[in-house]
């Protein structure tokens, strides 16, 4: 790890600064530099002038209004302090700054600091800088930066305004372990507190607390000097600053606790729904199988498939050999007397599965059979003719009551 001044190069870091080379140099001009909120990104950008001297950095760090308020900005930073200049004149001397840079082997690089701070208008102003060109290459270089919360933008703006422009993310990752122990030391060291006491294992507690972002590792000392703690300190010293200040407690374990807790609710309401829905299924499977048992079945049975009766006293049928079980009225309602005599045939009948037309029918019992009547619905009689029990129509015309066996 390499130190700029009083910066800490960490390997991420140096990545960074790689990549904006590499890209610039690939005529990839637009640059997105992303990462959560503490890990860095505004002391990474103040230290691009002096990991990448070549480049003249303009930093934008604060709200803008309007696109003449964000390019005056960016012209005083260059040293034009003309307020007569109109947005593209201001546009123009921009693109004019940079490319006089070229021939000096320099690159103009404009930073935005936070992308919540300019609008889409700025935006579509800014990208019509990337219409210069220096033989054949873009004239300049735009970083934005963002919060892995605000990349949302960034994506939106992408296809919005940045189709026809080359870019690329850098992502700025949290400190490894190691990182984050040396960090935490320089850190302390700049404090003024002495760290001789703590262990291996008191440097990962740091690291685990902070989760190798940067602002909670700097915050640690601080907040021990805002107290009054200098010179030699303990691991016990930094879990007190931990618990009784809310920065460091909800920006480390908290976050992980947070997420928890959400988690753990997302599941809890699931599993709620879940069981409504279960329960609710079951109380309607419920209400259709006493649905069931009030209704006799009258719906028919398809009859291109074979079906063959079976005896009649196991009250069920053979459906493409699934043996289905007929359904009896179970509750206290009284059934209809049963004429105990028999009807002969006026007619040839069909034998239905069902007392109705619409039911399928298995065989014909010709006319002048004389069949036991074994049950009764309106002027439907249920029968057993060579053995296939089941129902004919018995209307005055096509049969007549007569004594069995007679």
């Amino acid at each position: 790890m390499k130190k700029i001044n009083q910066f800490f190069l960490s390997i991420s870091r140096r990545e960074g600064y790689n990549l904006i080379d590499r890209f610039t140099n690939e005529g990839i001009n637009l640059i997105f530099l992303v990462g959560e909120v503490g890990v860095g990104k505004s002391r990474f950008i103040q230290h691009i002038p002096e990991a990448l001297p070549y480049f003249e950095v303009v930093i934008l760090g604060q709200f803008y209004e309007n696109s003449e308020i964000f390019f005056r900005s960016i012209l005083k930073e260059l040293g034009y302090q003309d307020e007569s200049f109109s947005k593209s004149d201001m546009i123009h001397t921009i693109a004019q700054h940079a490319t006089d840079l070229i021939p000096e082997g320099k690159r103009l690089l404009l930073v935005v600091d936070d992308v919540s701070g300019i609008s889409p208008d700025i935006v579509n102003d800014l990208v019509k800088l990337f219409d210069f060109e220096y033989e054949g290459k873009k004239i300049l270089s735009v970083m934005l930066s963002s919060s892995n919360v605000d990349f949302h933008l960034i994506k939106e703006w992408e296809t919005t305004y940045f189709s026809y422009i080359k870019n690329s993310v850098i992502y700025l990752k949290p400190f490894n372990k190691q990182e984050t122990i040396q960090f935490f030391k320089q850190a302390c060291e700049q404090a003024r507190i002495d760290l001789s006491e703590f262990s291996e294992n008191d440097m990962i507690e740091v690291y685990r607390h902070t989760e190798g972002i940067p602002y909670r590792i700097s915050k640690i000392p601080e907040l021990l000097n805002s107290f009054g703690i200098m010179g030699k300190i303990t691991i016990k010293d930094v879990q007190s600053i931990i618990k009784s200040t809310n920065i460091i407690k909800n920006n480390s374990y908290g976050t992980t606790k947070k997420r928890f807790n959400i988690n753990f609710i997302i599941i809890s309401a699931l599993i709620v729904i879940g069981i409504v829905v279960a329960f609710s299924f079951y109380n309607r499977e419920i209400k259709k199988v006493e649905e069931v048992e009030k209704k006799p079945i009258d719906k028919p049975i398809d009859n291109q498939h074979p079906v063959d009766i079976v005896k009649n006293d196991n009250s069920s049928i053979e459906y493409n050999n699934i043996k289905v079980k007929e359904v009896e009225k179970k509750q206290n309602i009284t059934k209809p007397e049963v004429d105990k005599s028999c009807i002969k045939l006026k007619a040839n009948l069909k034998v239905r599965l069902a007392p109705s037309t619409d039911s399928s029918f298995k065989t014909v019992a010709p006319k002048g059979s004389v069949l036991s009547i074994l049950d009764k619905k309106d002027e439907w009689y249920k029968i057993t003719y060579n053995g296939i029990t089941g129902w004919v129509k018995g209307t005055p015309d096509l049969v007549k009551n007569v004594e069995c066996n007679k």
